[in-house]
């Protein structure tokens, strides 16, 4: 599906740019944008004439063009999702990168007839489901959601109507379950806001307080490296049982409000706002303390990720990548993954907001797990705990320690401690406005934390 960037022949490139247009009398018709720029987060911009009704959600590719031995060759090298639109731009967020292509190469964006006409249909029984659900015609609704999110199978909003319309027809969970939903986890559904699977093709809940979890299947993967610290040596294949993450770093209005309900001091928000930002300044018992709460709040047993569990939802299972997003350093190519105190041009002199940085994504969707603020994990630190025997499935780390793991790189860092392998540590006590945390939900509820 995606093109290759090397091509043998002799290749020279050229613009030929159709702003706005739309080839009239095909079954298959385009509609071609003009590249207009990147924003630091990521966002593509398009000009766009306003043809036709094109709305957030639809999806197109990102194009180049090439002259082979005069031949013009019209390249996809990204595909993308509509995030907003005005009456002469289009702002789109890129789902996946073809191999060996960046920013620099895209010349225009292009959707095809068929896509357009796939997502008008989606929106027509999108509209005539919500109409229903209205008038409490629950089953009518439900079937339209199951119709519409054939069309769109990624579509939060259309999974969290069939969620609702499912469980007032006593369907909802059993349809879920059919479409693939990960088992030994349905009380989840109890407490879902939304169900969904993401651009990356991973599950999604979004739970109470807005928590949005991730799925990361049981399997192996390559933990450590012998490139760097010597912490972090020797490189080990680890096996882990499925578990969720927290798609983003905790919030400071998440923490809020378990501070609220406990009565506990709120750290200091430093001006900054509470929806979107992380919470930092919180000792490793905060973090403990948050998601014991969270637990009973929920009837979900929530921890925080071990060392494991972290390095997994960072670099994924396939391959041995340095940085959850792969191999590409930070700001390489002008393209910045995350925020770092190297690169005050990736738009944040400081923190930054915990969805900032899509193109950063993990390989399971997961948010912001290089540079922002350092996470908190389960583990006790111990810089030999790598060159030592131990067991190589679930690892819990060291039985005893004085530090407790710190992951992740924050942005008073230099990017070297962006890396999925680098490992600090602090004091269970110490804090600083460098350190937040995310969570984790596992299958089994035996283990309690100490």
């Amino acid at each position: 599906m995606w093109a290759m960037r090397s091509v043998s022949l002799m290749i020279s490139m050229a613009v030929f740019l159709i702003t706005g247009t739309v080839q009239a009398g095909r079954s298959n018709q385009r509609i071609e944008m003009k590249y207009l720029g990147c924003t630091p987060q990521g966002t593509v911009g398009l000009l766009y004439a306003g043809n036709e009704a094109l709305s957030p959600g639809i999806e197109g590719f990102l194009m180049t063009r090439l002259i082979v031995n005069k031949a013009k060759l019209n390249l996809p090298i990204a595909r993308f999702v509509i995030k907003t639109v005005t009456k002469k731009e289009i702002f789109v967020d890129v789902i996946r990168w073809g191999e060996g292509w960046r920013r620099d190469d895209i010349q225009y964006g292009e959707i095809s007839g068929k896509d357009l006409r796939n997502f008008q249909a989606f929106q027509k029984l999108m509209y005539e489901g919500k109409r229903k659900y209205a008038a409490s015609d629950f089953s009518g609704a439900h079937q339209d959601f199951l119709s519409a999110l054939e069309l769109q199978p990624s579509s939060r909003e259309c999974m969290n109507w069939l969620s609702r319309t499912g469980g007032k027809t006593n369907q909802g969970n059993a349809i879920i379950n059919r479409m693939g939903f990960p088992t030994g986890y349905e009380r989840m559904l109890d407490n879902a806001q939304a169900v969904y699977r993401n651009p990356s093709g991973t599950w999604e809940v979004v739970l109470p307080e807005s928590i949005g979890m991730v799925y990361v299947p049981s399997g192996s993967f390559i933990q450590g490296s012998d490139a760097h610290h010597e912490d972090e040596i020797p490189p080990k294949t680890i096996d882990l049982k499925d578990y969720w993450i927290s798609k983003t770093e905790v919030t400071l209005r998440q923490y809020e409000e378990f501070a609220r309900s406990t009565g506990r001091q709120m750290p200091d928000d430093e001006g900054y706002a509470r929806d979107r930002y992380p919470v930092m300044s919180v000792t490793w018992f905060d973090a403990r303390e948050f998601h014991r709460w969270l637990s009973r709040r929920t009837g979900l047993t929530f921890r925080l990720p071990t060392e494991a569990q972290w390095e997994k939802a960072a670099r994924g299972d396939s391959d041995e990548r340095p940085y959850p997003w792969g191999f590409q350093e930070n700001g390489s190519g002008g393209i910045y993954y995350c925020n770092s105190r190297e690169h005050k041009a990736d738009g944040f002199e400081y923190l930054a907001p915990v969805d900032a940085f899509p193109i950063g994504a993990s390989p399971y969707g997961v948010l912001q797990m290089a540079g922002n603020v350092a996470e908190w994990v389960r583990d006790w630190y111990d810089p030999a705990y790598y060159s030592q025997k131990h067991t190589m499935k679930d690892p819990q780390g060291p039985a005893s320690g004085t530090q407790r793991v710190v992951r992740g790189g924050s942005y008073v860092g230099f990017d070297f401690a962006t890396r999925v392998s680098k490992r600090n540590a602090m004091k269970p006590d110490e804090k600083n406005n460098y350190t937040g945390f995310r969570i984790v939900l596992e299958g089994s509820n035996e283990r309690t934390i100490q």
